[in-house]
């Protein structure tokens, strides 16, 4: 069991500090909530921090201590087995409890065998390519496989099943595996006894990946890739050639790891476009990528001249982490890159990796990117910046709310931070940085920033940065040395004492005391979080509730809580309910 200390309200919470879930369970979880004296009063319990694809409701969703209520996990079909926790909190008007529990990559009842009237191929190690690739007499691999020897062809609409239990590692130097026409899914995940199909790279490939993507209506799904130290992508889409325009691909449930082991440019998962082309309405949800030796997850049309575009793509729910390796300035989380236009980042996790995400346009042609929205996500432990933007004579259009953004910079390197626009031009962009939790405390970087644009840079971007929480301990919470931001209703706070910088507009730094004569509709106060670094959302006497602007791009919180619950927005990622 695990218990959170008694705070000055005297309540108490204990749970289980642990259990595990699989796609498609529901898992009761029971916890007991204890009193001290005179304390009856009614207290309410939610939940935060449950990783995607997962849901939990309560039952009863309050009570009067000494009492307790059950928290029903329930877990999609896509939802991803990995080290999780969550926190359940017991709140009052008087005080708030909490206990963490985590959730581990096994599952809580035993695993069922897939349904036996499965339609498509079937693709197992103990099969032959001679067989008609049925469930009773599999095929060894598939079309467009290394090593395929069979006559048979795929079609649109086929699924191919690899048995979930195997480790596929043919010989071969091009790629383990490459579409071969639009319309088929490849299902790693379905079939067999076990969790995901490992395909395991055997080379450094000539064509740079161990999944390519040429065509249409292209599924992949629950693959594992190993890339088993060797230069070679994950999976790519329309890259590093092509030879059409194509639309509407989905990788969903998939891993990516271990991938390179020297610096060339090899990524986790690429969704690019080149000799012309476009990859319109791409998607990657519920994958993990991580120890890749440079980019997780790429939106990256090429960067020679021309109308190399990748359009609509959406990428949710990831979890992307220790990227890198290099000492150069490679291995961020997710890298936006050239003319990549309408792309909506939601939901994910990038940690411990080089940048979070990174912003970049070098296209010859000087496309612009447009429609960058950037909301939910966490950012954290990264080792520089959670959101670095570089200015390269391009100009770039983003929404950027309701993100965790926290504790990057990291000791041993030389700067970081949370958002910083780089030295360059920045052309003529426009940038919204709405309701984020930012949070700078767990750093160590030589130089600390808090958001920033460099002195240096040029341009004539629309920035606009209003009702975000910006807490930091040693750095100045805003750093406009440009006097670019256009800025309201933000709570700044720095810990380091009422007389330090929390922000400064090129010219004239202003402390706690002096922050409203630079934002008259501003806080610069503790914003009273539940519990800093375990849980942003805000205590009953914080004072950013209903202090923020009202904002048409921002209709609801991190958890999806409308905006407002009271007689105003409140400021930062959560709004208090």
């Amino acid at each position: 069991m695990s218990a959170a200390a008694k705070p000055s309200g005297g309540i108490a919470l204990t749970g289980p500090t642990e259990t595990g879930i699989c796609a498609g369970e529901s898992v009761p979880l029971t916890y007991s909530l204890t009193k001290g004296p005179g304390q009856s009063l009614s207290t309410t319990f939610s939940v935060s921090g449950l990783p995607p694809g997962i849901t939990g409701t309560f039952s009863p969703t309050s009570c009067k201590p000494n009492c307790g209520t059950t928290l029903t996990l329930r877990a999609a079909s896509n939802y991803v087995l990995g080290d999780y926790s969550f926190i359940v909190r017991a709140q009052n008007s008087k005080g708030i409890a909490m206990a963490n529990t985590n959730i581990k990559p096994r599952c809580a009842i035993a695993v069922k065998p897939p349904p036996s009237n499965l339609v498509g191929y079937f693709v197992s190690t103990s099969g032959n390519d001679a067989n008609d690739g049925s469930i009773g007499a599999p095929w060894a691999h598939c079309p467009g496989m290394a090593a395929w020897t069979g006559s048979a062809s795929l079609v649109s609409g086929d699924t191919v099943y690899f048995n979930n239990s195997d480790t596929f590692a043919p010989a071969g130097t091009d790629q383990l595996l490459q579409t071969t026409t639009a319309g088929v899914t490849y299902d790693g995940a379905t079939w067999g006894g076990g969790t995901r199909a490992v395909f395991q790279a055997q080379a450094d490939y000539v064509n740079n990946t161990v999944i390519l993507v040429y065509h249409s209506n292209t599924i992949i799904r629950g693959i594992d890739i190993d890339g088993n130290a060797k230069n070679t992508c994950g999976i790519t889409v329309n890259w590093p050639s092509a030879a059409a325009s194509i639309s509407n691909i989905e990788l969903n449930n998939c891993i990516v790891r271990s991938t390179g082991h020297s610096d060339v440019f090899r990524y986790g998962i690429i969704v690019g476009a080149t000799g012309g082309f476009t990859t319109t309405n791409p998607t990657v949800t519920n994958c993990t990528v991580h120890d890749v030796l440079h980019e997780g997850i790429c939106l990256y049309p090429s960067d020679t001249p021309g109308t190399n575009r990748v359009v609509n793509a959406t990428v949710t729910n990831n979890t992307v982490y220790n990227t890198g390796g290099q000492a150069a300035d490679f291995g961020v989380g997710l890298l936006i890159k050239n003319y990549t236009t309408g792309a909506t980042i939601e939901g994910n996790n990038f940690h411990n990796n080089f940048h979070g995400i990174q912003f970049e346009n070098a296209n010859a042609s000087s496309n612009p990117q447009t429609g960058i929205i950037i909301r939910r996500n966490k950012i954290f432990d990264n080792l520089h910046w959670g959101i670095y933007i570089l200015g390269q004579g391009r100009s770039i259009t983003s929404d950027i709310y309701d993100n965790l953004i926290y504790d990057n910079g990291k000791a041993g390197q030389v700067e970081g931070g949370p958002i910083f626009f780089t030295t360059g031009d920045h052309a003529a962009g426009v940038w919204n940085i709405l309701n984020n939790t930012i949070y700078s405390v767990n750093v160590g970087a030589t130089s600390q920033y808090g958001v920033i644009n460099s002195g240096s840079a040029t341009g004539t971007p629309t920035i606009t940065v209003k009702n975000n929480i910006i807490y930091t301990v040693n750095e100045i919470a805003i750093d406009d040395r440009k006097n670019w931001f256009t800025h309201s209703n933000n709570l700044a706070f720095r810990t380091s004492g009422a007389a330090a910088n929390v922000a400064y507009n090129g010219t004239t730094n202003y402390t706690r005391t002096t922050y409203t004569t630079y934002e008259p509709t501003g806080i610069s106060a503790d914003p009273l979080f539940v519990n800093a670094f375990a849980d942003f959302h805000l205590l009953v006497a914080s004072p950013a509730i209903d202090a923020g602007a009202t904002l048409s791009e921002v209709t609801t919180d991190y958890d999806g809580t409308a905006r407002p619950q009271g007689a105003a927005y409140d400021i930062g990622a959560y709004e208090f309910s």
